[in-house]
């Protein structure tokens, strides 16, 4: 057992009854491949019921394009739900997901700085802190099947153990920017779920404009890379170097480049965007 584990495990006796009282079928292992994995085996198995899939460490743990996800046993939350939604709404959904979890962690850990770097990265002084996966399932014939949303977020690490990590940029933790290491992974865990079924209907009914205006406006104030410049990356090629002038939920970043301004969206392309300033 780690000292993170003895530290801040999770109480199951307490925590299994209250994710059940959100909605969801409850599902935990200390130690799995992958809960991305986990939660599209249930989904291709016929399961129409929300559910989360929860545990304290992955040994294929997965962000996008299939990219790597470590962590250490104990050491993060790392668990995917699976809902139910409008296959059109995936990329409202996903950006509602970004920012109703940038808005708990500065609400229950109190780190006010928490934002969000486009298109799915949760940052703390542009220190990768955690990350959104958001991905629709479709059965062989493209029928849609469910959608899985992994979130995972880095807590107690030291920065020694993260520089030992191969990641894009540099990460943090939670742990790192509190006066005292966090005493409860459950209580941001539980804070995380319980809303997430409500974002579902706020992607159906985003044509409200007082809402696109309202949350627009908290997506802009929380993103890490408007008014930036940024380099727009897929499959390796530099699509576009510009400033990011716009960002909108469900429409991606409006980048200013030399010759033209375009709008890149995480669900169009196979995006990376990286700061340069």
């Amino acid at each position: 057992m780690t000292d993170c584990e003895t530290l801040n495990p999770y109480n199951l006796e307490t925590l299994k009854p209250q994710i059940k009282r959100f909605g969801y079928q409850f599902y935990y292992l200390p130690e799995i491949p992958s809960t991305m994995i986990l939660a599209e085996d249930y989904i291709r198995a016929g399961n129409e019921q929300a559910a989360v899939f929860l545990t304290d460490h992955q040994t294929q743990g997965r962000g996008r394009e299939d990219r790597v996800w470590l962590d250490k046993p104990g050491g993060s939350i790392l668990v995917t739900a699976v809902l139910g939604i409008k296959d059109s709404t995936i990329s409202t959904f996903a950006d509602l997901v970004a920012l109703h979890t940038a808005l708990i962690l500065r609400s229950v850990p109190l780190i006010d700085n928490v934002c969000i770097k486009y298109p799915n990265d949760l940052v703390i002084g542009d220190k990768k802190v955690g990350g959104i996966l958001a991905v629709n399932n479709y059965d062989d014939g493209l029928q849609y099947l469910g959608t899985s949303v992994g979130i995972g977020v880095n807590v107690h690490y030291s920065a020694d153990e993260l520089a030992g990590y191969p990641t894009d940029y540099e990460a943090t933790a939670l742990d790192l920017h509190t006066p005292k290491k966090i005493n409860s992974r459950q209580l941001i865990l539980a804070a995380l779920l319980e809303p997430l079924r409500f974002l579902v209907v706020d992607a159906e009914t985003f044509s409200n404009a007082e809402q696109q205006q309202r949350l627009n406006n908290m997506w802009r104030d929380i993103s890490s890379v408007l008014g930036r410049k940024v380099r727009v990356r897929a499959d390796g090629e530099s699509l576009v170097e510009g400033r990011v002038v716009d960002t909108q939920i469900g429409e991606g970043i409006l980048v200013e480049g030399s010759l033209r301004t375009e709008w890149f969206n995480q669900f169009n392309t196979k995006m990376k965007v990286r700061l340069l300033d």
